[in-house]
């Protein structure tokens, strides 16, 4: 399913990186996630998470702007 949708969008899609933080970058976002016990960072024009509500509330949303967006959901 995820495999599907990233073609359908054409994007590139990370799995099994748990996101640590959210920042809004201009007209996009940078991640940064864990990979093999180290952190990476990503630049995204969009982001999309699935997963549990109570996975979403471990992520650091910077910026009062994005953190209140997020807490609205």
């Amino acid at each position: 399913l995820v495999q599907g949708v990233a073609a359908r969008l054409g994007c590139r899609v990370i799995r099994e990186a748990p996101v640590e933080r959210v920042e809004a970058r201009g007209p996009g976002y940078r991640l940064t996630v864990r990979v093999g016990g180290r952190n990476a960072i990503h630049e995204f024009d969009r982001v999309v998470f699935a997963l549990p509500d109570y996975w979403l509330r471990r992520i650091e949303f910077a910026g009062r702007d994005l953190r209140r967006t997020m807490d609205a959901h």
